[in-house]
């Protein structure tokens, strides 16, 4: 019971680690199509990228060392996988030309609340202060970045209207 639990925090470690990297391939996709603001989403996309090799050491100690490590919030892989395909779904939308720079602000805003709002770093529960550090220090850089991107957000709406 108890190794099964395991393996299903340690399948929701590797949806979110692919979670991750889909984000961070969207800020990498708005970098390249908003040149003008390309630094902006490359540090995002950097910081997402960094956070899936925090997940991946993770799955790597929950696989070396389970009993340090035990399930915590249930979450439903399949809607971290309706997740993933949401943000390919902007993705595509980038690619085609059919988002503007605010557009994206917004989806990128919608994608960090997404994260803070279903908890998903919640999943696991540990004792161990190096991975509690590790999983509090990702949940607080995606509060930053979506700090960052509603200033964007405010500073694009604001340049509109000067306009």
């Amino acid at each position: 019971m108890v190794e099964r639990r395991i393996d299903e925090v340690i399948q929701t470690v590797d949806a979110l680690v692919q979670v991750e990297k889909t984000v961070g391939e969207f800020y990498g996709s708005c970098s390249e199509v908003f040149t003008q603001d390309s630094e902006f989403w490359l540090k995002l996309a950097r910081d997402e990228f960094l956070h899936a090799d925090v997940l991946v050491k993770l799955h790597e100690m929950i696989t070396r060392k389970p009993h340090k490590f035990g399930p915590g919030k249930p979450f439903p892989i399949a809607a971290l996988r309706t997740f993933i395909a949401q943000v390919d779904s902007e993705r595509a939308k980038l690619m085609a030309g059919t988002l503007t720079m605010y557009d994206a602000l917004v989806a990128a805003h919608h994608i960090e609340r997404t994260i803070i709002e279903y908890k998903y770093l919640e999943v696991i529960k540990t004792e161990k202060s190096e991975y509690l550090e590790a999983l509090d220090n990702l949940a607080v850089a995606t509060a930053e970045h979506r700090k960052r991107i509603k200033k964007k957000m405010d500073e694009y709406r604001k340049s509109l209207s000067m306009q």
